[in-house]
């Protein structure tokens, strides 16, 4: 094996999340090219070709990163509508308006499981924008 193969060998498996000593050993077998030669190659390969590999696993992280997304956004809007029908509910039951007080007393005795869905619904959301940062600018080659 040359080192074009050696290269394009490295690009599918690494885009297929195979274990990169696992690729080095075998490659050693194959040609009794010594590690740290292949080694070496192996991380030329991985820093040249980031972006190609990225975009050959993108199919599959795009899945879970919208998975995350669309669940995200559906944990932060049921969350905060549980907050307003909770604060609806009590500020009915009064008859009148209820107070600042008693707005923070109500949040913090009934709703707080709300605060932790919001936390969580915005947690998801802004981390799987940040985690596919990288696809993107894979795949737009930035």
């Amino acid at each position: 094996m040359d080192d074009a193969e050696i290269t394009a060998y490295f690009i599918k498996h690494l885009s297929e999340s195979d274990n990169p000593d696992d690729l080095v050993m075998e490659i050693c077998e194959k040609t009794g090219r010594k590690w740290d030669d292949i080694e070496s190659l192996l991380e030329r390969v991985r820093a040249e070709h980031e972006h190609e590999i990225t975009r050959r696993q993108s199919p599959l992280l795009v899945l879970i990163a919208l998975v995350t997304f669309v669940a995200g956004i559906w944990v932060s809007i049921d969350s905060a509508y549980l907050l307003v029908l909770v604060l609806q509910e009590y500020s009915g039951a009064a008859g009148s308006p209820i107070t600042l007080l008693d707005s923070f007393q109500i949040l913090f005795s009934t709703a707080y499981y709300t605060f932790a869905g919001l936390a969580l619904g915005l947690g998801m959301v802004l981390g799987s924008l940040f985690g596919m940062k990288k696809v993107w600018a894979a795949i737009l080659k930035f």
